[in-house]
């Protein structure tokens, strides 16, 4: 959720099978390499990233950004199936 933040593209976009890897200079000055991928829908940016160049600015959301965010995805693709296994 939130507005979206804004990233200015400093490299050519390495455009993959299934993803997008973005070098991107934000807000801060602070430079930050963005994956997007395909699983993350339109919505998401996906054919937005295909389709940008270097210099381009580039939207994208704050969401699943840190570090916590990820450690804490891992932990619920862990417990999904033993929660599934324990209500049966």
């Amino acid at each position: 959720g939130g507005l979206p933040l804004w990233g200015r593209v400093i490299r050519q976009p390495i455009k993959r099978s299934g993803h997008v890897v973005l070098d991107l200079c934000n807000a801060d000055g602070q430079i930050e390499r963005r994956v997007v991928a395909k699983s993350h829908g339109a919505a998401g940016g996906y054919r937005r990233a295909r389709e940008t160049e270097w210099g381009d600015a580039f939207p994208y959301s704050e969401v699943n950004k840190t570090k916590e965010a990820k450690e804490e995805r891992k932990r619920l693709r862990k417990l999904a199936p033993r929660q599934i296994y324990d209500e049966e």
